[in-house]
């Protein structure tokens, strides 16, 4: 018997799940970040992603308040003041 064949939808979530080339290190400082006591000094609740367009920042940004939300986390981002008016900041899904 044939394997069902996969949607499009379908291929691209598992890719998306899958991981990032080259961002290991900054999602293993973002969860450590999480791990971390809200009363410990190193605790950070504020991190600016920058870059050039085109690098993936959204699409890491999206990953890291899944992330979040995943450990019951509140979440939230913010696009620059240049692209504000069109899109302004997002909550992360609910936990």
């Amino acid at each position: 018997m044939a394997a069902a064949r996969l949607t499009l939808q379908q291929i691209i979530k598992a890719r998306q799940q899958a991981g990032f080339v080259g961002r290991d290190e900054q999602i293993a400082v973002f969860q450590a970040n999480l791990d971390l006591p809200a009363e410990n000094l190193r605790r950070r609740f504020l991190y600016a992603i920058h870059g050039p367009a085109g690098v993936g920042k959204t699409f890491l940004v999206r990953h890291l308040c899944q992330l979040a939300a995943d450990r019951r986390a509140f979440a939230l981002w913010s696009t620059t003041a240049s692209t504000a008016s069109r899109r302004p900041w997002r909550p992360s899904p609910p936990p």
